[in-house]
C-alpha cells in the first residue's frame, strides 16, 4: 500500500465525518467518531511503516498506468523523506548524517530504489546500472513534473491490457507512449519480468537530452513536485543523502563545470593524486625493495602489492560515487575507467597468487628444490594462473558492458592463427610435458644425449640445457628430447668395471693360479677389516668376479669384474687407481711380467710359397687397458 493510498483514505474518513455532522449528527456520536479517527489514523501509520519495513515489496508494473502512478508516487514519497531528513539533518550539530535522520533518509532510499523499478536499465553495462539509474530517475521525474500528463483514466489499466490481448491478433499494448513526446513504456517479452512494463531502454538512454529540452519549464502546479531534486543530487557530496560538512563549502566552489561542481573536480584530483603516491610508495616498498629476498617472497610481494591496488580502486570508486558523487557522463567515464583497472588488478592478484602457491609447494620440505619436479610444478601453475587470470578478465568486460561473444569468436580464429604460426613451439611445450610425465632425466643429471656428454642444468618449457664436460653449455628443443635416445648416466645404481690382465706364455699353470688367487685378495675385504675400502665393490648381490678365461695367442688372459657402489664417479676413479697399484705391485715382487700384443714375421725364400701368410703379418688382438 503506498502512501498516496494511504492520506486518500484518511481523506475518505474525513469527508465522511464532514457529512454526517452536516446531517445533524449528535455530539456523542460525533466524539465517537472522532476517536474512531484517531485510532484508524495510528492503524493507517502503522499499516505504512509495515509497508515500508518490507523492501521486497514487488513494485505494480502491470499496465502503464501502474508504472507511472508507482513511479511518481514512490518519488515523491522519496523526495519528501529526503527533504525533510536533510532540513532536520543541518540543524543538528556534527559534520555527518546524525542518527536522529538515519531513518527518514532510509524510507527515502527504500522508496526510491522502487521507483527505479520503472526504469530498463538493461543498455547500461551492470556495474553502472545503480549508478546511472539514481540520475535518470530523477531527470525522468523532473521532465513528468513540467510537460502535460493524460488524465489518468486515459493511460492503459491491467484491464485494459488484458482486453487488448484477448480482442487483438496483434496487441497495440505491447508499448505505450505518452501523448506528445518521445517517452515510451514497454511490455517485457521475456525473461523474469515478461508481461510488466517499464520505460524502455531507449527512453532512459534519451533522457539527459530531454531533461535540457525541458528543464527551463516551469513545473505543473496542480501536482506534487519534486522540485530542484536534481540540482540538490548534482551539487552535493552524498549518493542521494549529503553530509553536514556540505553546508561549509565556499560559494565559489558549488559553480557548476561541465556538469561538476568545482569542488567536486578538486575532489577527483586530490583523490587521484593521493591514490598515485600511495602507489608509488607501495611499488618502492612491495616490488623494488624485496630484491634481497628469496623467490618466494618475492612472489608474495607482488601478490600483496596487487591486492594492495585493489583496495585503493575500490576506495576510489566508493569515495567518488558515494561521496563526492560525481554523475552524468563524468561518472560513467570514471566508473568504466575504475572498473576496468579493478578487473585487471584482480586478475593479476589472482596470476601472482598462484604463482606464490607453486613456490610454497617448490619450497615444502618434501618436494625437490631445483628439477624437473620444480620446473613443472612452476609450469603447470602457470597455465592454470593464465587461465584464471583470462576468465576474471572476461568476467570484468561483461560487466563494464563489453560484449564477450564477438572477443571469443577473435580469439578462437586468433589462437588457431597462433597455434598455426608457433607450431614449434607447442611442439616444444607438448616435448616438456611428455619429459614431465617420463622423467628420462633430472636437473643434475649426468647424461649423454645426441652425442652430447654433460649435465642437465636446467628443465624450461621450451628446451633443455646441457652443460658440457668441456665447459659450453647447450641448449637442446624438448621436441627432440623426447623423441631421441638418452643414455642417463646419473641413474646408474652402480659403476661396473670390466678389465683383462694378459700375462705372457712362458709363465707356468701354478703362476697362472698364483695370479688369480692374488687377484681375488686384492678385490676382496679382508678377514676381520669391516672398514676396508674393498667394502665398496663387495655388494652382497654383485661380489667381484676374477677368473682365468682365455688363452690368447699372444697371451693368458684374466678377467676381472667388479661393481662399484654408490656409482659416485671420483669415488669410482680414486678406488681404481688403487687396485691398479696394488696388481702392478704384486705382480712385480713375483717377476711375472705383463703380454703384450707382438708381430710374428715368417721370412720365405723365392722357391716357397704360403698362401697362409701371403701378405707377410699377422696381427693380434689389443690388449684392453685397465
Amino acid at each position: 500500500m503506498s502512501k498516496g493510498l494511504i492520506n486518500l483514505s484518511k481523506r475518505i474518513i474525513y469527508a465522511l465525518v464532514l457529512l454526517l455532522s452536516v446531517y445533524g449528527m449528535n455530539a456523542q456520536v460525533k466524539d465517537t467518531i472522532e476517536m474512531s479517527i484517531d485510532s484508524v489514523d495510528t492503524l493507517l501509520d502503522s499499516i505504512e511503516e509495515v509497508v515500508l519495513e518490507n523492501p521486497l515489496e514487488k513494485t505494480n508494473r502491470s499496465s502503464p498506468r501502474a508504472v507511472i502512478v508507482n513511479f511518481i508516487e514512490n518519488m515523491n514519497n522519496s523526495y519528501g523523506f529526503l527533504m525533510k531528513a536533510n532540513e532536520r539533518n543541518l540543524k543538528i550539530p556534527g559534520y555527518f548524517i546524525a542518527d536522529e535522520v538515519k531513518d527518514d533518509v532510509r524510507q527515502g532510499e527504500l522508496y526510491f530504489e522502487k521507483a527505479t523499478y520503472c526504469l530498463d536499465l538493461s543498455a547500461f553495462p551492470p556495474s553502472l546500472q545503480k549508478d546511472l539509474g539514481y540520475g535518470r530517475a530523477i531527470m525522468l521525474k523532473e521532465i513528468l513534473d513540467r510537460i502535460p500528463l493524460p488524465p489518468l483514466e486515459e493511460i492503459p489499466d491491467y484491464q485494459a491490457v488484458e482486453l487488448d490481448e484477448e480482442t487483438k491478433k496483434h496487441p497495440k499494448l505491447n508499448y505505450w507512449r505518452i501523448p506528445e513526446t518521445q517517452i515510451i513504456l514497454v511490455k517485457t517479452e521475456e525473461g523474469v519480468f515478461q508481461g510488466e512494463y517499464m520505460f524502455s531502454s531507449e527512453t532512459i538512454e534519451k533522457l539527459p537530452d530531454f531533461y535540457k529540452q525541458v528543464k527551463l519549464l516551469p513545473f505543473k502546479p496542480e501536482r506534487d513536485v519534486s522540485k530542484g531534486f536534481y540540482d540538490f543530487y548534482i551539487s552535493t557530496p552524498g549518493l542521494l543523502m549529503p553530509p553536514r560538512w556540505s553546508m561549509y563549502l565556499p560559494e565559489w566552489s558549488t559553480q557548476m563545470y561541465y556538469s561538476q561542481t568545482i569542488w567536486q573536480w578538486l575532489a577527483m584530483l586530490g583523490a587521484l593524486l593521493i591514490a598515485l603516491i600511495v602507489i608509488r610508495i607501495l611499488n618502492k616498498i612491495l616490488i623494488h625493495g624485496n630484491h634481497r629476498f628469496s623467490l618466494l617472497i618475492k612472489k608474495w610481494s607482488k601478490a600483496i602489492f596487487y591486492a594492495c591496488l585493489i583496495a585503493i580502486t575500490l576506495f576510489l570508486n566508493s569515495f567518488l560515487n558515494e561521496q563526492v558523487n560525481i554523475t552524468g557522463i563524468t561518472l560513467a567515464v570514471s566508473k568504466i575507467l575504475l572498473e576496468s583497472v579493478f578487473w585487471f588488478f584482480v586478475s593479476l592478484l589472482a596470476y601472482n597468487v598462484l604463482l606464490a602457491m607453486a613456490e610454497v609447494i617448490i619450497n615444502a620440505p618434501k618436494v625437490a628444490k631445483i628439477g624437473i619436479e620444480a620446473t613443472y610444478t612452476r609450469a603447470t601453475f602457470m597455465v592454470i594462473a593464465i587461465f584464471v587470470s583470462v576468465s576474471i578478465i572476461v568476467i570484468g568486460l561483461s560487466q563494464i558492458g563489453v560484449s564477450i561473444v564477438p572477443l571469443l569468436t577473435g580469439v578462437g580464429i586468433g589462437g588457431l592463427a597462433i597455434a598455426l604460426a608457433a607450431r614449434s613451439t607447442l611442439e616444444n611445450v607438448i616435448g616438456s610435458f611428455t619429459i614431465f610425465a617420463d622423467k628420462p632425466y633430472r636437473v643434475n643429471d649426468r647424461v649423454k644425449v645426441l652425442n652430447y656428454n654433460g649435465t642437465i642444468e636446467s628443465i624450461g618449457i621450451r628446451s633443455t640445457q646441457i652443460r658440457l664436460l668441456t665447459g659450453p653449455l647447450v641448449s637442446i628443443p624438448n621436441e627432440k628430447m623426447a623423441s631421441v635416445e638418452i643414455e642417463n648416466i646419473q641413474a646408474r645404481p652402480y659403476i661396473r668395471r670390466d678389465f683383462d690382465i694378459r700375462i705372457k706364455h712362458g709363465s707356468s699353470y701354478t703362476e697362472v693360479e698364483k695370479i688369480v688367487r692374488m687377484i681375488r685378495n686384492i678385490v676382496a675385504i679382508p678377514e676381520g677389516e669391516d672398514d676396508h675400502p674393498n667394502q665398496v665393490i663387495n655388494h652382497v648381490d654383485y661380489p667381484p668376479r676374477v677368473f682365468f678365461n682365455t688363452i690368447a695367442a699372444d697371451s693368458f688372459n684374466i678377467s676381472v669384474v667388479y661393481w662399484h657402489f654408490p656409482p659416485v664417479h671420483w669415488d669410482f676413479m680414486e678406488h681404481a687407481e688403487g687396485i691398479n697399484i696394488q696388481i702392478i705391485r704384486e705382480l712385480n715382487e713375483s717377476g711375472i711380467d705383463f703380454a703384450f700384443p707382438t708381430q710374428i714375421v715368417h721370412v720365405l725364400d723365392g722357391n716357397e710359397k704360403n698362401n697362409s701368410f701371403e701378405n707377410g703379418t699377422e696381427n693380434s688382438e689389443e690388449n684392453n687397458e685397465l
